[in-house]
């Protein structure tokens, strides 16, 4: 697809310059006032075009809204890509005309489900070359009509970011993502230590990561920061931004789910801290001994809850051994890992 070398679209400019610049603590160009994205930016000197990745799995009800909402983009420079993960519903018949009728819609079928980051994978190995940003966008969520335009926008005035975070909300109201009023950056040692924005973000993520090589790791179902994101934090610096571009929907496959997790979730967690560790426990280990040794003593009780006793406690009371000579004595570790032992397994009696 050409750029195009104009200052609007849909017979309309994209806007004014701002009048003023207001202060701002982060090293980024973008630092406007918020009343410039009423009127986006006459800086674009071309389009580029925007992939929305949306994996899915039996969302046959809800996944109309979701494509819908990207047809009413108010930015119409963009490719979706749906990638069904081997639903067993109605999804390819909901989908299909979709597709048929809009050559910007890609719908790809896997034979069997593989899990999320499979299917996310899929999507980064189909990219089109004219694509030069990455959306994600779940099946059960909608975009709300300025959100591409919007997130466009923001990456033009922000020519040194390339790891851009936009907030979303629940469709009943509440914020899904921390509520911010200036632009927050958080970097590879925030994420670490869980000092970024809390909450539920849209991905808005160069290409130039995937054309490096970069894929989720399909070994976890789950966590996509550990699968993916911290390796991109290592790189750069994730920027979050005040506005809400997507509506989160409680669908119905969350909201039945057991309130007692099952031993297959605890199993994953497990996988998921295993990969955790293999990748980045020693920057976390050199940032923070004792935020180190908290999250290896938690993962030790977890491998104790499934059934892995003799897996990870040598490794938790040699690690342990010298925040523990600085923190606790010896004594109250061993009393705090008899006390959880013993109240997990009050849960199973």
């Amino acid at each position: 697809m050409a750029s195009r070398k104009c200052l609007s679209f849909n017979g309309r400019p994209l806007g004014r310059k701002p009048s003023k610049l207001r202060e701002s603590k982060l090293p980024l160009s973008c630092a406007y006032e918020e009343k410039f994205l009423q009127n986006k930016t006459d800086s674009l000197q071309e389009f580029p075009v925007i992939c929305v990745g949306t994996p899915t799995y039996n969302r046959a009800y809800c996944i109309a809204a979701t494509i819908e909402s990207v047809l009413a983009q108010t930015y119409p420079h963009w490719h979706l890509i749906i990638v069904d993960d081997g639903s067993t519903d109605d999804t390819a018949e909901v989908v299909g005309p979709y597709a048929r009728a809009n050559s910007r819609i890609q719908y790809l079928r896997l034979n069997e489900n593989g899990g999320i980051f499979r299917a996310r994978n899929c999507i980064i190995d189909n990219l089109p070359d004219e694509v030069t940003w990455i959306a994600q966008l779940d099946s059960d969520d909608v975009f709300v009509p300025e959100a591409i335009e919007t997130m466009v926008a923001r990456a033009a005035k922000s020519p040194e970011a390339r790891n851009l975070k936009f907030g979303s909300r629940w469709a009943d109201g509440p914020h899904a993502s921390q509520p911010l009023e200036t632009i927050q950056c958080a970097t590879y040692r925030d994420r670490l230590l869980g000092e970024d924005p809390w909450g539920e973000w849209v991905n808005f993520t160069h290409r130039c990561f995937f054309d490096q090589g970069m894929r989720f790791d399909e070994r976890l179902r789950r966590t996509p920061s550990v699968s993916l994101h911290l390796r991109v934090y290592k790189i750069a610096p994730a920027y979050h931004f005040p506005e809400v571009v997507r509506i989160m929907c409680r669908d119905n496959l969350s909201i039945t789910r057991p309130a007692e997790k099952d031993t297959r979730y605890y199993l994953e967690s497990v996988e998921v801290n295993k990969v955790f560790f293999e990748q980045y426990g020693e920057d976390l280990l050199a940032i923070s001994p004792t935020r180190y040794a908290k999250k290896l003593y938690n993962f030790a009780m977890l491998c104790e809850l499934v059934g892995l006793p003799r897996e990870q406690w040598p490794k938790v009371l040699r690690d342990w051994r010298f925040p523990l000579t600085r923190r606790w004595p010896l004594s109250i570790f061993r009393s705090l890992a008899r006390n959880a032992v013993q109240a997990i397994q009050k849960c199973f009696t």
